[in-house]
């Protein structure tokens, strides 16, 4: 028997009949059977490293029938002094009067790891404990120096089935591995709502382990989170280089039929397919043309559909700039991401015909799409820039990401001269691409 961990482990009384039973883990070396009407001292006895305490949810009638016998057999089982936790129950509970006394006793102990024996899991008790396991799972801190599996694992889920006894001892069943399938839930619903990647890469870094080992699981992993990187930074080339990667991966895993019957692992992937689609580019090469330009606002709206105006904002800027590129010739494979060469004049055109808008008398002399790209230029820039600079401005923006603007003016086909024309009306502005 090893040292006593730090955990917890958690049980309940009620006010039914208990008898005593053998049990013994599943899926372990042997280490013998332990006889008992209570399979949480079961546990706590077969548990190696055991537990540092035994807590026990309790009425005022399962304290008048058991609690009394609970505690000398504990003792001789040397469990010592048992923690009771009261707890009411009425006709209208719904598990919130369960956990609130048990989240209690766990605040004050610093959130320790939790050992749950679920055998009993009469009323709304299973209720209670979902609220408990998620509780100390979202708020535990997973500790640098991990020391034992209880450590690794701030939440076990045990189940003695008293009613599959075999060769005369009930199994402990580990139920834990299920309850990890939160991981999957919670990525899903973060990627769905912010976009994020993290949780995803969390919850495949600690599952992966479980899975057989492959070029593409690997390869997978590796590409995930480099993409998680990106997208929260806003690096739209390597966005596009890395989802094109990541939709080649999810492919290979469902050929390989690495996800089997794991459904929660095959809805993630396939909504992450979903969202890495329109981001992706469409082939190795970084071309301009208007399939990119058409990509760009793709990844635009989803930065605005993820609540990211700074990054939809960066976007935004440099999605004008690329389309004075890709209108004025200037898509050299390669060449269009020069920043100093190329990007950098484009940056100080834009920033002069924003200048202009100011200026009734140069106003005039822009053709209409020239005073169409100049405003939105201005507004964009504004908006960015707020962010930009950390909020650090008189008042705060007010401008917004205007994508439909973007969109009727990548369908324009009229002429609209800038490099020519811009050159010329433009030679004394030196505007700063920071400032514009």
């Amino acid at each position: 028997m090893g040292t006593a961990t730090n955990a917890v482990l958690i049980t309940a009384l009620g006010t039914g009949k208990y008898v005593p039973i053998s049990y013994h883990f599943t899926g372990r070396d042997a280490v013998g059977d332990v006889k008992t009407c209570f399979p949480s001292l079961a546990m706590w006895k077969l548990l190696d490293p055991h537990p540092k305490e035994l807590w026990v949810l309790l009425t005022d009638e399962a304290r008048h029938k058991w609690w009394g016998t609970f505690r000398l057999v504990a003792s001789r089982l040397g469990v010592v002094n048992p923690r009771e936790i009261p707890i009411k129950i009425g006709p209208q509970s719904d598990g919130r009067e369960v956990f609130a006394p048990l989240a209690k006793a766990l605040r004050e102990r610093n959130l320790p790891p939790v050992v749950l024996d679920i055998t009993f899991g009469f009323r709304m008790l299973p209720l209670a404990y979902l609220l408990t396991m998620t509780y100390i799972y979202g708020l535990k801190q997973p500790l640098v120096d991990k020391k034992d599996v209880f450590d690794q694992r701030p939440v076990s889920v045990y189940y003695g089935a008293r009613e599959m006894p075999k060769n005369g001892a009930a199994p402990i069943v580990d139920l834990t591995p299920a309850f990890y399938l939160v991981d999957w839930f919670y990525a899903a619903r973060t990627f769905s709502h912010a976009g994020a990647l993290g949780p995803f890469v969390e919850a495949w870094e600690a599952n992966k382990s479980h899975s057989p080992s492959s070029r593409a699981v690997g390869e997978f992993g590796t590409t995930i989170r480099k993409l998680g990187h990106a997208l929260d930074n806003g690096l739209a080339i390597e966005v596009g280089k890395l989802a094109k990667d990541a939709l080649q991966h999810i492919r290979e895993l469902q050929e390989e039929d690495f996800i089997g019957n794991l459904e929660p692992v095959a809805h993630m992937l396939g909504r992450l397919q979903e969202g890495l689609e329109g981001l992706a580019f469409s082939s190795d090469k970084k071309i301009l043309d208007q399939e990119e330009l058409q990509r760009e606002l793709h990844g635009i709206r989803w930065y605005q559909l993820h609540n990211r105006p700074s990054l939809a904002l960066a976007w935004s800027r440099e999605w004008l700039i690329n389309w004075v590129l890709w209108r004025e010739g200037k898509t050299d494979a390669g060449r269009w991401l020069n920043y100093r060469e190329v990007r950098r004049p484009i940056e100080q055109l834009l920033g002069c015909l924003s200048n202009f808008m100011d200026d009734k008398k140069q106003k005039h002399g822009l053709n209409e799409l020239q005073r169409e790209v100049g405003s939105l230029w201005k507004s964009i820039s504004g908006a960015r820039n707020y962010y930009q600079h950390a909020g650090f401005a008189d008042s705060p923006s007010r401008s917004t990401i205007q994508v439909e603007r973007m969109e009727q003016i990548l369908a324009d086909t009229r002429p609209i001269g800038l490099l020519r024309e811009g050159t010329e009306k433009c030679r004394a502005t030196t505007q700063d691409p920071d400032e514009g």
